[in-house]
């Protein structure tokens, strides 16, 4: 094998490891959490946004920024509740997890007032927000788990 070859080979090899790595990174932030999805239609002025959020990142960032913060959102959620959140936690917990029980196509939630309307459902795994007016259409979309874990995080 002449050097050219060898250096070639070397490329090669070096390029398929980093691709199969990019793979199996993005598998595994998938499977971690999944993706949560964000779209805004602003219809006036035609734009039209969706973003995929990879849940294990989320997660991640939450992690790293639990110790700074978590005190003050409880602080915060104790203030909003009256002081009462402490006495609803464990049945926040308990409707988060039977509502990962749901049958996916399930709404949960259906409002409409004239042309707008608000819709909650669970479907594909996930929780799905939806609010569509005239003038703009926005349609959240997180895994059920990671609201679980979220909630877990928040109630311990």
């Amino acid at each position: 094998m002449t050097n050219r070859q060898r250096i070639f080979t070397y490329v090669a090899a070096s390029l398929g490891v980093l691709v199969l790595g990019w793979m199996v990174l993005i598998g595994g932030v998938y499977l971690v959490g999944g993706v949560a999805t964000v779209k805004v239609v602003e219809r006036s002025e035609g734009i039209d946004i969706s973003v995929p959020i990879p849940m294990a990142l989320i997660h991640a960032a939450a992690a790293t920024t639990e110790v700074f913060f978590l005190d003050d959102i409880l602080d915060e959620i104790e203030i909003e509740t009256g002081g009462r959140f402490s006495e609803v936690a464990p049945a926040v917990l308990a409707i988060v997890e039977i509502l990962d029980d749901v049958p996916n196509g399930t709404v949960l939630v259906s409002v409409e007032d004239g042309e707008q309307r608000v819709r909650v459902s669970k479907e594909r795994g996930k929780f799905r927000v939806v609010v569509d007016s005239p003038e703009v259409l926005v349609d959240v979309a997180v895994p059920t788990r990671s609201v679980e874990r979220v909630v877990r995080r928040v109630v311990r």
